[in-house]
Formats: C-alpha cells, sequence, structure tokens
C-alpha cells in the first residue's frame, strides 16, 4: 500500500507550502490529478491522509481527486487513443509503437484555504 508513502509526502509537500505564505487558518481541501499507471487506489489515499493528518493544523482537509485516463499516441500512425490496461498497441494499426502522452500523473494542482 503505497498510498501512506505518498500521503506522506504530501504532507510534508503541504506543510512547506503553506509555510511560504501569511497564516493561514485553516486549509480546506487539496486538488490533486493522478493518472491511472501510478496505481494509486483513491480510497486507500484518503484515508491514509485522514491517518496522517489526525491532530495536525491541517486535519479534516479534504482530498479532491481528478482520475487521469492513459493516452497514448501511436507513432506509426499518429492515433491518439486511450486504454483501461496497460496494453500498448495502437487500437487503429495495432503498431506496439506508441508513447505514453498522460497517465503518469500525480500532481498537487492547488491549495483551497480560509
Amino acid at each position: 500500500m503505497h498510498e501512506i508513502a505518498i500521503a506522506s509526502n504530501l504532507y510534508k509537500i503541504v506543510l512547506e507550502e503553506l509555510g511560504k505564505n501569511e497564516p493561514i487558518t485553516r486549509l480546506k481541501k487539496i486538488k490533486l490529478k493522478i493518472g491511472k499507471l501510478t496505481a494509486v487506489v483513491p480510497e486507500a489515499l484518503k484515508f491514509s491522509w485522514a491517518a496522517i493528518t489526525k491532530d495536525t493544523q491541517i486535519e479534516g482537509s479534504e482530498l479532491e481527486i481528478e482520475d487521469i485516463p492513459i493516452l497514448l499516441k501511436c507513432s506509426s500512425c499518429g492515433e491518439e487513443f486511450s486504454i483501461e490496461y496497460p496494453i500498448f498497441i495502437c487500437i487503429n494499426c495495432n503498431s506496439t509503437k506508441t508513447r505514453i502522452i498522460t497517465g503518469r500523473e500525480l500532481d498537487i494542482v492547488s491549495l483551497i484555504v480560509e
């Protein structure tokens, strides 16, 4: 369950960012973009976040997660397509010469504070 490690690192990053600004009374929400290839389970990450932030100044903050699909581009025919499972074959020409466009993200988009 790598979500604990992700939540822990996220916690450190958030505290560092909050420390750069004027005193914040309350962190309400963290917006994240997480690609399907990261194999992050959103519910497990939210659970881990709640556990790590318990009894801290950011307890009760919410994680809002946008799932980013796996999007590929075929180098042979130029087709762009999304896949549900990591089978990297072009749906147009059956080429295996594809490259990942999206799906590996694990980005903090914004912090919503009071």
